[in-house]
């Protein structure tokens, strides 16, 4: 509240004042002279305004503290000197040495930015009413923004460490005035470069470009004046500070500036690594061209439709057309086979539908040979991810699949081997591998004869061929090292096919010994050609091992034949022994059965030999034995089982044979020893005697055990009656009476 007349307050006052003195005062006060009483009453009067005015002062002071006070911020009245008037609530609460800093800070005027207790806060002041000596100020605290100023900073840090590693450089270049700007740290990381580079002249930085490129960006800076909003594109040679040149890529744009004049901004990013990769690319795919278009692979490359779009120089391996004429054909339109070109589309729509890379085997017949290739297919992809062509690389593997079948072939023969196939089939297929290894070539294969005899040939391709050799060729044709034989017919071999080889116009060959490691000749291997042929290393290898494999396959043979002969004859005469004459005799009983044959057993026993033995030792009874097994096998058929089941007992198995020409065989055999006797010079023919039963098989027989029991009881009957008697069934006519066995002598 302001007063309007101060003065009149104070004369209104006075009285008052006086009526509340003491009494002395009073008195002395009235007592005193004039002058002091106008003294006092003018010290009065100042007082009085002092009051007034403190009380007028005050009064704006009391609206800004009412002001402050509900502010949700601190703030504080503070005077000229740095003394605070006031805190409000907010500002009450902070720590004093906050306080303190407000207040220092305010009178010093020298910083915005309160600091203190790790709180930032930001001063303002405002100005108080004129003549005042106080003035207002506030604190707004600045952790709420300053975790978004942190992570400004961040992105602004991330933002440059993203351009340095981008090798990206901004920067702005006035037509009108030639000064270029970059940004200074750029120009450190990117160039090495001091910061003074940051902006300077355009003709100063030409000297840092290459003298091949400085006319280019000439003529590109002249166009640019002249077309605002075009765009610009170049690729420069910069020297850095440590003078090696670096490749900048800059794109840029013109932009019209308001004094009508044009400038350029744009960034420049260093390529250098990029160039240097392109010219490694670049020298790569031509050392690759050189290597494709010189590779000893069939490389093409086709589109979808299957025309061929790139061949290198081996396709004239195969067709006579230079490759240039075979472009934008198919392989059947360039002379192909039908069936290689169907064959190569279908596997190419295979990749086309798949997406992946296939592989087949192809032969292409040439006029003088047939050239296996294996193919490898290769989708091969635009930029988009669809497919462009298909790329194939086509390699000669001949030799490397001749090689895999003779391994194949080998290991089969092995394992006929192994198994113990029929030595037949085994040489048949050693043939034919050999064949399919040497195809203009026949291949035959004789096995010498295990002492007398002339030998089986095998020869898959040849008509059925046999010969006889005497004893001398024989022994002639147990070569010891493979020999080149022309003409052919002049060897002892082939000269009883003299006119078989003039019509299947064989003149040459070569003859491999068939001779296991230290053994004698098993036979010959025989490679017949219509020239002479020139056998490689190789080759040679390969005929060895052939006639190798050849030479154990009979050697195996004949070691299985020599273990079934010792397994089922008997050591002493040769004939079938008691086990294997059984196993056999059981097998055409049954037989006989199935098919109605008749069948009849001799069981022949030898009288005499221990008369034989007691008179001229062991060993003639051991000769009566083998004497005895030589008659059966010169009588019986080949047909007919000789076995011995006893030390001298015999049988005689007679497939279908009745009783009465069994009974013939017997009587022969005891007529034939009459007449041949046992000669043991110096002594004189010893004799000696048989007793024979025959039974022969019934229809309610189906055991050869009964059979069996039958004819030992014959050959008991036959012994009780004499020696050299025959006793067997009767015909089917006959009396018992017409069966007396007839005596021999």
């Amino acid at each position: 509240m302001t007063l309007p007349h101060p003065e009149r307050a104070v004369a209104a006052m006075l009285p008052l004042a006086l009526l509340h003195l003491p009494a002395e005062a009073a008195e002395q006060l009235t007592a005193a002279p004039l002058w002091l009483y106008g003294l006092e009453i003018v010290t009065l009067l100042a007082l009085a305004a002092a009051l007034v005015l403190l009380l007028y002062r005050r009064q704006p002071l009391a609206r800004q503290r009412a002001a402050l006070e509900p502010l949700p911020f601190p703030a504080a009245i503070v005077q000229d000197d740095g003394h605070g008037l006031y805190f409000n609530p907010a500002a009450q609460t902070l720590p004093a040495t906050t306080r303190n800093a407000l207040l220092r800070q305010t009178l010093l005027s020298d910083s915005p930015l309160v600091q203190d207790d790790g709180e930032n806060w930001l001063l303002q002041h405002q100005p108080a009413l004129s003549g005042s000596t106080w003035q207002i100020s506030y604190l707004t605290s600045l952790s709420p923004w300053q975790e978004q100023l942190e992570q400004l900073e961040s992105e602004v840090s991330q933002l440059n460490n993203a351009l340095y590693s981008a090798n990206l450089v901004f920067f702005t270049l006035e037509l009108a005035s030639g000064v270029l700007r970059l940004a200074p740290h750029a120009l450190q990381h990117a160039y090495g470069l001091e910061s003074d580079w940051g902006e300077l002249p355009l003709e100063r930085w030409f000297g840092r470009l290459h003298p091949d490129d400085q006319r280019q960006v000439t003529e590109l800076l002249r166009q640019s004046a002249e077309q605002a909003g075009s765009d610009l594109s170049l690729e420069v040679r910069v020297r850095q500070a440590n003078g090696l040149w670096e490749w900048v890529a800059i794109n840029a744009q013109v932009y019209p500036r308001r004094d009508g004049h044009h400038q350029i901004c744009g960034v420049g990013e260093r390529i250098t690594a990029r160039k240097d990769a392109l010219d490694m690319q670049r020298r790569r795919e031509q050392a690759f061209r050189g290597l494709v278009d010189n590779s000893v692979d069939l490389i093409a490359r086709v589109d979808p439709q299957g025309r061929c779009l790139y061949l290198n120089q081996t396709i004239t391996r195969c067709v006579a057309q230079p490759e240039g004429e075979l472009l934008g054909k198919t392989l059947l339109e360039n002379g192909m086979p039908a069936a290689l070109a169907n064959r190569f589309n279908s596997e190419c729509q295979e990749v086309i539908r798949q997406n992946r890379a296939r592989m087949f085997d192809a032969e292409v017949a040439l006029s003088t040979l047939t050239i296996t290739f294996e193919v490898r297919l290769f989708p091969e992809l635009d930029p988009a991810g669809r497919l462009e062509s298909v790329l194939a690389v086509a390699r000669d593997v001949t030799d490397l699949r001749r090689q895999q079948r003779l391994t194949q072939g080998e290991h089969a023969v092995l394992d006929m081997i192994a198994h113990r196939a029929p030595l037949h089939d085994i040489l048949t297929r050693l043939a034919r591998l050999l064949e399919s290894q040497f195809p203009r070539a026949r291949i035959a294969i004789w096995q010498a004869p295990q002492g007398d005899g002339h030998g089986d040939w095998i020869a898959p391709e040849l008509p059925p061929l046999a010969a006889e050799y005497d004893g001398a060729t024989l022994t002639l044709l147990r070569l010891q090292q493979p020999c080149l034989v022309n003409p052919l017919d002049s060897h002892p071999l082939w000269q009883p096919f003299a006119t078989l080889l003039g019509q299947l116009n064989l003149n040459a060959g070569w003859l491999l010994p068939l001779q296991p490691p230290q053994q004698p000749s098993l036979g010959v291997l025989c490679l017949l050609t219509e020239q002479p042929l020139a056998i490689g290393g190789e080759d040679k290898q390969l005929l060895a091992r052939a006639s190798h494999l050849a030479a154990i396959a009979i050697k195996q043979d004949r070691h299985d034949a020599e273990q079934h002969i010792a397994a089922s004859r008997d050591p002493l005469t040769g004939v079938l022994n008691r086990y294997h004459f059984l196993d056999v005799a059981d097998r055409e009983l049954l037989a006989a059965e199935r098919y109605g044959r008749e069948l009849s057993l001799c069981l022949i026993e030898l009288d005499g030999l221990q008369r034989l033995n007691d008179s001229f030792g062991q060993h003639a009874g051991d000769k009566a034995i083998r004497h005895f097994a030589e008659l059966c096998r010169n009588e019986a058929r080949k047909v007919d089982l000789v076995g011995r089941l006893d030390g001298k007992v015999f049988a005689i198995l007679l497939p279908t044979t009745p009783a009465d020409q069994a009974r013939h065989l017997a009587e022969r055999l005891v007529a034939r020893l009459a007449q041949q006797p046992l000669q043991l010079p110096p002594l004189p023919p010893l004799y000696y005697n048989l007793s024979i039963g025959i039974a022969s098989h019934l229809p309610t027989e189906n055991q050869l055990e009964t059979l069996l029991r039958r004819a030992e009881h014959y050959l008991s009957l036959a012994q009780h009656l004499g020696v050299n008697q025959i006793y067997s069934d009767p015909p089917p006519s006959a009396d018992a009476e017409n069966n007396q066995p007839a005596a021999r002598s």
